[in-house]
């Protein structure tokens, strides 16, 4: 009983992150962009 459950449970994550990827649509979502802010201390934090 226990085996299917860890079955059903990667079954079901796998399905849904196909089914992420095929209906994704990347007009509809903003990007996402990770900008560092430059810091001018001489290399100090």
């Amino acid at each position: 009983m226990t085996l299917i459950a860890i079955f059903a449970f990667i079954a079901f994550s796998l399905g849904s992150f196909i089914w992420m990827v095929a209906t994704w649509d990347s007009t509809l979502e903003e990007p996402v962009v990770l900008t560092l802010p430059h810091a001018n201390n001489g290399g100090r934090a």
